[in-house]
């Protein structure tokens, strides 16, 4: 089911890429939150298959792109309702969270490929540390795992209220 996802992800977030936003902006957000959830899933392919071992700088990684995946779909839903402003002042708001990510995990993306490696074994032996997330210097471990999905949720309601008040239900 992985496979099958990047093998037509890919594809699609290319022709929307390179063919679509010529006609229309607005489908850079849909390509850019289409192309997170692609490569979110390819590192956790990388992940399930064991792979990541030959990719260690890349561990991580896919953190960053999860917590962008909403944000982007946010504003290419806004956009469709109100074309004409692309990008308004607040919205890089929006990606603070990601951002926090990469502040928090720093120390880790930073080290050296063998520590990197070491990590990547015990997660081999354990998957549970995988979820922990404990390479992190301000947070405790697993709360990137939960505050990910809280994140996603909190900007799934906001479309979800955008879609409601833009809904014409006569």
């Amino acid at each position: 089911l992985i496979e099958a996802g990047l093998i037509i992800g890919l594809p699609v977030v290319g022709l929307l890429l390179f063919h679509s936003i010529k006609s229309n902006r607005n489908n850079l957000l849909l390509a850019l939150s289409l192309f997170c959830i692609w490569y979110t899933l390819f590192i956790n392919y990388l992940h399930v298959t064991t792979l990541i071992i030959n990719y260690p700088y890349l561990e991580r990684t896919g953190g960053i792109t999860a917590y962008n995946i909403a944000p982007f779909f946010y504003l290419f839903t806004r956009n469709t309702f109100y074309p004409g402003n692309f990008w308004k002042k607040w919205d890089w708001l929006f990606f603070v969270p990601s951002i926090f990510y990469c502040i928090d995990l720093a120390p880790f993306f930073f080290s050296s490929n063998d520590s990197k490696i070491a990590v990547l074994r015990a997660f081999i032996n354990d998957n549970k540390l995988m979820f922990a997330v404990s390479k992190g210097w301000i947070t405790t471990g697993g709360f990137h795992l939960v505050f990910r999905y809280l994140w996603g949720l909190f900007v799934i309601i906001l479309q979800i209220r955008l879609i409601l008040r833009n809904w014409n239900f006569e």
